[in-house]
């Protein structure tokens, strides 16, 4: 809801607005959570979702929920994106869309944060004449959700839903496409803990032989 506390909110609420009633995934699939309203007023952007009886992944990776559970359901919701969702709006990407899509946004977000990291230009340049960079270049774009991380994968409590789980929160455009291997790694990333431990819940002890590092 409106700007966000870096200017951003409005636009991208206006871009997930943009991907829900585009989206031929989101029109063939019954996974993505749609809008029930949305209001823009120009300067601020708010878009109003359905209530949905839901646990996210997040709660219950770290509840403990164990590890098969967790790794049959990652897999199950992989598949489905590979089936259903990163086989839409294919086209060709770019030779430089590396450059473009992801290091020209790691360079946006810093100067968003104002945050002064050192050698960072030298960090950038050595990613940028990396020898495996051509290899991993994406030939194709598709649509992706664009922050699959497991806080926005709901797991349905309501047995008469259609759909087992559900997808908020997305920012991928399918007028632009982008690199499903950002959907995988946003993915991996999330299971990291990271979004925890930036919000400081967590946990750490240390005995001097060990360390100890609970998500709370």
């Amino acid at each position: 809801m409106g700007n966000g506390i870096d200017g951003n909110g409005a636009p991208w609420l206006r871009r997930q607005s943009l991907f829900l009633s585009a989206s031929q995934a989101v029109k063939k699939t019954g996974i993505f959570v749609t809008s029930i309203q949305v209001i823009d007023s120009g300067k601020d952007a708010t878009l109003e979702p359905p209530n949905i009886a839901s646990h996210s992944f997040g709660e219950l990776v770290f509840a403990n929920v164990g590890a098969k559970p967790v790794v049959n359901a990652l897999v199950a919701i992989l598949a489905r994106m590979a089936t259903s969702v990163w086989t839409e709006g294919k086209e060709e990407a770019d030779s430089d869309f590396i450059e473009k899509a992801y290091f020209e946004r790691i360079r946006r977000r810093l100067k968003i944060t104002r945050a002064r990291l050192d050698r960072f230009n030298t960090v950038m340049e050595k990613l940028e004449r990396h020898p495996m960079l051509a290899d991993i270049e994406p030939t194709i774009l598709t649509e992706i959700h664009g922050d699959l991380n497991i806080h926005n994968i709901l797991s349905r409590l309501d047995p008469n839903d259609k759909e087992d789980v559900a997808l908020i929160d997305p920012h991928g455009v399918p007028l632009l496409g982008d690199d499903y291997y950002y959907d995988v790694s946003k993915l991996l990333f999330s299971l990291t803990g990271f979004s925890e431990i930036r919000k400081r819940r967590f946990e750490y002890s240390s005995d001097g032989d060990s360390h100890e590092l609970r998500i709370l």
